[in-house]
């Protein structure tokens, strides 16, 4: 079990892309049963990270969250701009008729679906701020500040990259 709790940020890393099986099966109820428990798997993942963020959290590792954090927005940032990519394509075929209705639905599915990413990958960060606002290490509004820098996109890696920036200029 240790080592599931080690290799569970490259899990969280890895976790998007593995949709992309889905457009190599054969068939729609192929297709269906891989979504289906793709789903129902990302529920139990998003979970680990949470609590894998907490572990760290807990044994006062700020390194090791500001690393994790950093490489797994790092990680993120293709998946990110290949859907929203999707997105702009599917905003463009909405001249015909039946995709005015499914692109709205969709986008909006793929939006809501990247931002609960984006918050799972930024736990271990918001993790390394409480942490280093508890010691004293920044302030109440640097650490308000990355907070709400953690749940934008494009900032959360900025924010990411501050606290990683500064766990290695002071170290403890």
């Amino acid at each position: 079990m240790r080592r599931f709790w080690q290799y569970q940020p490259i899990i969280l890393a890895v976790w998007p892309y593995l949709i992309l099986i889905s457009l190599s099966l054969p068939d729609a109820d192929a297709f269906s049963r891989f979504l289906t428990l793709y789903t129902l798997l990302t529920v139990p993942v998003y979970l680990c990270s949470f609590c894998r963020a907490g572990q760290l959290r807990r044994a006062g590792d700020t390194a090791a969250l500001t690393k994790t954090a950093l490489w797994v927005k790092l990680a993120h940032i293709p998946f990110y701009l290949g859907i929203f990519l999707l997105g702009g394509v599917l905003i463009l075929v909405m001249v015909v008729p039946i995709f005015t209705i499914v692109s709205p639905l969709l986008v909006m599915l793929m939006a809501f679906c990247d931002y609960l990413l984006l918050l799972t990958s930024s736990w271990y960060a918001v993790s390394a701020v409480r942490l280093l606002w508890s010691r004293g290490r920044i302030s109440l509004f640097g650490a308000l500040c990355c907070t709400l820098c953690l749940c934008c996109f494009v900032l959360d890696f900025f924010a990411a990259w501050y606290l990683r920036r500064t766990v290695c200029s002071c170290p403890e």
